[in-house]
């Protein structure tokens, strides 16, 4: 019988044990096998990573204790190979516990209690290895991604081969990973939009996943300045992720204000008259001039030109004195103060403006802006007046 996966979908929904008997006295059997005639599987640590930093190898030593007590009470899940041996699906820290407890010379770990599955598809094979470890493991954000973007990948192959399935694919992504398509859409860009080395502080759980997907919306040289952050502060905050997402939006508001300005000044200058027709005389024997009335133009042309004069000595520009701290912060502050009434003069257009999409955006940029402006004179100067509500 081949591997459907909408089969495997009903089977999750039913939850019936008629539905997972129809093959299993064929191709499943359950024996103990010896830990050493064991493989990882291919893509484990592409999905879920090596899982040894401090907190995995203390749920290790955990599970060892628990092994060493009263044995592995939940068989792993493993796939027969037809060269010999077998690839594990479900169930790797159960054997690296026993690998790590036989090292130690406990040789009863030696055999592991294992469901053996044989003759499956390689497809067959991937879909249970994610469906059975992503019900039993304790993931962070960037593993459930993964997770989620292997499935996904794993449907499109079945779709190609098979034909559409009967629900939409992120329907079905939905309904295994019990994760919302909202949720699934923005893991999504997180994994099409993040640059790498944000990437890898959310792999080590060191970026939230909210921030992470704000993060993904912004440019490489934003992403870059979040680094920045990081190296500095040894984190990032989602505020911090908004401050600069609000400054990229004030760049765009003015890049676009700029084009709208260029636009109108444009369409207020008069249709370009058509250039005159340039004529050219023609040469004849009488339009030539002799040499000596070209010579005599020479020489009250250089009558004309004045000499030009070099000063026997370069000038100096005076020495201009730095200004003082308080003078400027003075200058800043008003730079700011200036900055701030441009700014509310524009929520005032916008305000004002019939295109609601238009109206809401910019109200939006403009209302963020204008914190940021508040908060950056009360931390500048101290004053009181800066707290107020803009």
């Amino acid at each position: 019988m081949g591997f459907n996966i909408m089969e495997s979908l009903n089977e999750n929904r039913a939850k019936t044990a008629a539905a997972k008997t129809t093959v299993a006295d064929k191709r499943i059997k359950t024996e103990y096998i010896n830990i050493n005639d064991i493989k990882p599987y291919p893509r484990q640590n592409e999905v879920y990573g090596s899982e040894d930093d401090e907190a995995s190898l203390q749920k290790l030593d955990e599970l060892k204790a628990s092994i060493k007590a009263v044995g592995v009470l939940q068989n792993i899940v493993v796939k027969e190979n037809p060269a010999g041996g077998y690839t594990m699906l479900s169930g790797h820290r159960r054997w690296q516990a026993c690998k790590s407890l036989a090292a130690e010379g406990y040789t009863d770990k030696q055999l592991i209690p294992a469901t053996v599955l044989r003759n499956s598809k390689d497809i067959e094979d991937r879909f249970k290895f994610l469906t059975m470890n992503s019900t039993i493991r304790n993931k962070n954000n960037y593993q459930t991604m993964q997770e989620m973007l292997e499935l996904d990948d794993i449907l499109e192959k079945f779709q190609k081969d098979n034909g559409k399935l009967d629900i939409t694919k992120r329907k079905a992504l939905a309904e295994i990973t019990s994760l919302s398509e909202a949720t699934i859409a923005k893991m999504k860009a997180i994994k099409n939009n993040l640059q790498n080395f944000l990437m890898d502080l959310f792999k080590e759980n060191k970026i939230s996943f909210i921030a992470a997907y704000e993060a993904s919306s912004l440019s490489e040289a934003g992403q870059k300045a979040l680094m920045s952050v990081y190296m500095r502060e040894d984190r990032i905050k989602l505020a911090d992720v908004k401050y600069i997402k609000a400054e990229e939006a004030r760049q765009k508001l003015s890049v676009a204000e700029a084009e709208k300005s260029h636009q109108e000044e444009q369409s207020k200058e008069p249709e370009q008259t058509k250039q005159e027709e340039i004529i050219t005389p023609e040469l004849s024997l009488e339009t030539v001039p002799d040499k000596e009335e070209v010579k005599a133009e020479d020489d009250d042309l250089i009558e004309y030109i004045e000499p030009l004069t070099l000063p026997d000595k370069k000038e100096n520009p005076p020495k201009q004195e730095e200004p003082s701290v308080a003078e400027y912060d003075t200058d800043i502050e008003k730079m700011l103060l200036d900055y701030r009434d441009y700014i509310q003069n524009r929520l005032l257009y916008f305000n004002n403006i019939t295109n609601a999409k238009i109206a809401t955006e910019g109200i939006s940029y403009t209302g963020k802006l204008l914190e940021i402006i508040q908060d950056d004179l009360y931390n500048l100067t101290g004053k009181d007046e800066y707290r107020k509500d803009i």
